[in-house]
């Protein structure tokens, strides 16, 4: 008897000391999961939410996130069944049903997303994004069965009352121009191009100003949802020249902790654009050569196609490239631009010279020009960069090039 209640009271003191360590390691690995979305590692994203789901099962927010990785790496079949689990833990999860939305939209299943997001303003009345994204589709679907001008412009409005930004103004053109109200139309976009240029993201304007030209010449936007791969390059529209992308992926939801881009170094200057890559990779070569800190990047314009810049430098202050830039000047530099394009593709970190050679030569091999950046938390150890960009998404088609040509590489602040 008394050994029986020896090994109950020792069984009681187990669960009390293990108890509050599972739950101390699955918020750790909860948390490990939302660091790694914001880095772009979806693939260890996903490996540490379903860790923090082995010791919480019915963690509703790890399922919710788990698919949110899911969504990024384009597996939507995967990010749906996340989705529909953590609104099966806790019924009217307003933004798993908006997430939920989204991934059908990128299948093609309009009636679902609708369906999703109008549940979602259900739960949740002021949920941006879903009154946006349904907005978007009711006024820009090529499917007629989808479009609904008139709760498209009232849906849009209320976006714009709960935060008028790029997106949400963006679709009330949209809305405007579906119900030919054309001239309001007009006026919207400009307001988002001027939004843009204030924001300093000028990589991404030229899709907005395609817009803007249907709507002067009084056309509205037409989108087939087809469920194809969503890089905008293979989206079909009805109009070739209507470079348009369904609503943006569905917004992580950050820790709050200080600015990723302390410390990086998020200023460059243009210097020149080819079509060419070959060119490119000529003239980055020689100003490397007489000592300018110069590579080239690949990117995709959308309404202009693939283009290749030609950048000098790496500067972590707006006025220190300004600075250098006037220098460039005085050598005559025919083109010369101060940009900020704080994300780049990182394909490693090394502690020897040896290793950053051979790195280095390889990638020249495949035609890239890569430069190098100090590790703001590890000084000792450098990293390996090509390219610069305004937004980790417009870095996506180089990373997933260089993975393609063999190497390991992480989108990540420069």
């Amino acid at each position: 008897m008394i050994k029986g209640i020896t090994l109950g009271a020792a069984f009681l003191l187990v669960l009390c000391l293990l108890w509050p360590y599972q739950a101390y390691t699955q918020e750790d690995w909860f948390k490990k999961g939302l660091t790694l979305i914001r880095e772009q590692q979806y693939d260890e994203a996903i490996e540490a939410f379903s860790t923090a789901i082995e010791i919480i099962p019915r963690d509703f927010e790890a399922y919710n996130f788990r698919g949110l990785a899911r969504t990024y790496l384009a597996d939507y079949d995967g990010a749906i069944v996340d989705y529909t689990k953590a609104l099966q833990i806790k019924a009217g999860y307003a933004e798993a049903l908006n997430n939920r939305g989204y991934a059908w939209v990128r299948k093609g299943n309009l009636k679902q997303a609708l369906d999703d997001f109008s549940r979602a303003i259900e739960f949740k009345p002021d949920l941006l994004d879903a009154y946006n994204s349904k907005a978007w589709i009711l006024a820009t679907s090529s499917q007629e069965a989808y479009r609904n001008s008139a709760e498209a412009l009232a849906l849009a409005k209320k976006a714009v009352e709960i935060n008028a930004g790029v997106d949400s103004l963006d679709t009330l053109a949209a809305a405007y121009a579906a119900n030919g109200q054309f001239d309001e139309a007009v006026a919207t976009q400009k307001r988002v191009i001027h939004l843009m240029i204030q924001q300093e993201r000028t990589d991404e304007v030229a899709l907005y100003i395609a817009r803007l030209k249907n709507y002067k010449a009084r056309e509205p936007l037409r989108i087939e949802y087809t469920g194809e791969k969503p890089r905008v390059k293979t989206e079909r529209f009805n109009q070739p020249y209507q470079t348009v992308t369904p609503p943006n992926p569905p917004p992580v939801a950050q820790p709050q902790n200080k600015d990723p881009l302390t410390g990086t170094y998020p200023y460059t200057i243009q210097v020149s654009a080819y079509r060419d890559p070959a060119k490119s990779f000529r003239e980055a070569t020689s100003l490397s050569a007489k000592g300018d800190a110069a590579f080239a990047c690949p990117v995709y314009i959308p309404g202009k196609g693939d283009w290749n810049r030609v950048f000098i430098g790496s500067y972590q202050s707006l006025n220190e490239a300004r600075e250098s830039a006037a220098g460039l000047k005085k050598r005559k530099f025919s083109y010369i631009q101060v940009t900020r394009k704080p994300y780049a593709v990182q394909v490693g970190r090394f502690d020897s010279k040896k290793a950053v050679h051979e790195i280095i030569a390889r990638l020249r091999t495949k035609g890239y020009t890569p430069y190098s950046l100090p590790d703001r938390n590890a000084p000792e150890k450098t990293r390996i960069l090509i390219g610069a960009y305004q937004s980790p998404e417009a870095a996506r088609q180089l990373a997933e090039q260089l993975a393609e040509d063999g190497f390991t590489p992480r989108i990540l602040p420069r």
